[in-house]
């Protein structure tokens, strides 16, 4: 049986969201060990919180069913 939309999407964002915690794992451990500072480690962590937030909002648009609906007898007012 074919994936569903919505777990295709899930597991897009998921994915996503397992390598923005892969990328800020080692961001912290370069900030604790002093390869980057503290500031520094904040941006790349803030534009990495960014990404993802972008990325969930691209998927969760594309997991919404399209609003173009044809006019139909339905649709239609009778008069």
């Amino acid at each position: 049986m074919p994936e569903s939309p919505d777990r295709r999407v899930e597991g897009v964002f998921r994915a996503n969201l397992e390598a923005f915690g892969d990328r800020a794992a080692k961001l912290c451990r370069l900030a604790r060990t002093g390869r980057i500072s503290a500031d520094s480690c904040f941006v790349a962590l803030t534009q990495l919180w960014i990404q993802l937030a972008r990325a969930h909002r691209r998927l969760a648009d594309r997991a919404q069913p399209q609003s173009h609906v044809q006019n139909d007898d339905r649709s239609e007012s009778k008069d």
